[in-house]
């Protein structure tokens, strides 16, 4: 009995040790990326005049990854918003043109069994904005359209991660 004890323990012993070498100093680490984010963010938007004014709700930025890129609307209609995300050194990473969400368009059925249009201007709404946000973005910007080639500034937030 004690000839199988003396190597039952010894293999007990032996398997408990590990062979590899774990120490941090010589694993090989791999450069992780960081986690892809998301910015969520609401605002109300007023016209007085011609001239919008964009004020912030509430942002939120969380990891996740959009499964679709937002839609560029190549459309630049006076008034249409153009949302830039931007480095530090205020260079454009991703630019989107936004309808004026002032401006609501819908399709009426009439009694007759005809389709219609009606447009409805509006003083003020709130909209929101979902982005997939870009490693370098620092700033967040919003542009009126005046023209197709002239835009004014009229917001603009910094990221902070």
């Amino acid at each position: 009995m004690k000839y199988y004890l003396i190597p039952f323990l010894l293999l007990t012993i032996i398997s408990c040790k590990s062979f590899e070498n774990t120490s941090i100093e010589n694993e090989t680490r791999i450069e992780k990326k960081e986690d892809p984010q998301i910015i969520f963010s609401n605002f109300k938007i007023k016209k007085i005049e011609e001239n919008l004014i964009v004020t912030p709700i509430n942002s939120l930025i969380t990891k996740g990854q959009l499964k679709q890129k937002l839609p560029t609307n190549d459309k630049k209609e006076k008034d249409a918003l153009i949302i830039c995300q931007t480095d530090k050194n205020k260079s454009t990473i991703n630019q989107y043109i936004l309808s004026n969400p002032l401006i609501k368009t819908f399709e009426t059925y009439s009694e007759s069994g005809e389709f219609s249009k009606k447009t409805i201007y509006l003083d003020s709404i709130q909209f929101s904005l979902r982005m997939q946000l870009d490693l370098n973005t620092t700033y967040i910007s919003i542009y009126q359209l005046i023209d197709t080639t002239n835009s004014t500034l009229i917001y603009q937030e910094e990221i902070i991660r």
